[in-house]
């Protein structure tokens, strides 16, 4: 690479709304990385708890932190892109946070380099005090992977050219629990080029303040049906086993292990999950 690089801005979009236990570890998280062009755009809904403090103590930090009431989050996370100036675009929750300090140099590193349009890596699942409960491994992108087991790419550990949203669109505003499933999955059907980096990029938190936390059930079913009913996609039982048998590799600490649990175990138990699927 010659000198003479100049690095592209990474604009990092922060919606929130009443988080200010959490977004300081996520502004935190942004200020321990190693890469110097980085804008922050916390795009809050009118909180009324400590948040502003919180932005507040970071000073220039924040490019842009406006705070006004707006129509759910994927709502905020669309007003904050369209306010974004970088080449590449992340979208971080207030409540999540970047793990490694190497994760937006990689990231910039594999969109340049990769060919690709998005970049993902792994994600932890952390608990309110910032425990790790469980890994959830990404994983090669694959359109019928995506549509018939599980989701590949996390956004706390995801990273896009600002030339996704330009030829795509940013995300369904109707939606406020399956906006990510719908956005990835129209990247995937429109030839966006995704690409796997093994490294575990961010945290994902399961507290009990979190929007997930104590709605997410019915209501996120409800979207998952009408983002699949749109796609043409009806999922058997036996794809819904399946999706349930990977997502326990993600639980599994070593990769290697996690290798072969998908190769040899998922491929040989397929026939019983057909049997039981027929039954």
């Amino acid at each position: 690479m010659p000198d003479s690089y100049m690095k592209p801005t990474i604009s990092v979009v922060i919606p929130s709304f009443n988080q200010g236990d959490f977004i300081g570890e996520t502004l935190e998280s942004i200020r321990r990385q190693r890469y110097a062009a980085i804008e922050v755009i916390v795009m809050d809904g009118g909180s009324t708890d400590d948040t502003s403090s919180v932005v507040g103590s970071f000073g220039d930090m924040v490019t842009i932190y406006v705070s006004e009431p707006d129509k759910g989050q994927s709502h905020a996370i669309n007003k904050a892109i369209r306010l974004a100036r970088g080449s590449i675009i992340a979208w971080q929750n207030s409540d999540d946070v970047f793990v490694d300090q190497n994760a937006f140099q990689q990231a910039e590193e594999a969109i340049r380099s990769g060919n690709a349009d998005i970049v993902y890596g792994d994600t932890a699942i952390i608990d309110g005090r910032s425990r790790v409960i469980r890994m959830r491994y990404g994983m090669p992108p694959s359109l019928p992977f995506f549509i018939n087991y599980r989701m590949f790419i996390a956004n706390q550990s995801a990273f896009m050219s600002r030339t996704v949203v330009e030829k795509i669109g940013c995300f369904d505003e109707s939606l406020h629990y399956a906006m990510d499933v719908e956005f990835y999955l129209r990247c995937l059907s429109k030839g966006i080029r995704f690409k796997y980096v093994p490294s575990l990029w961010g945290a994902y938190r399961i507290h009990d303040k979190a929007k997930f936390g104590s709605d997410l059930g019915l209501k996120w079913a409800s979207e998952m049906k009408l983002v699949y009913e749109h796609y043409g996609v009806r999922k058997t039982r036996r794809q819904k086993l399946v999706g349930l048998a990977e997502i326990l590799v993600s639980s599994i600490r070593y990769r290697r292990l996690s290798y072969y649990f998908q190769r040899y175990v998922l491929r040989a138990t397929q026939p019983l999950l057909r049997d039981v699927a027929l039954q």
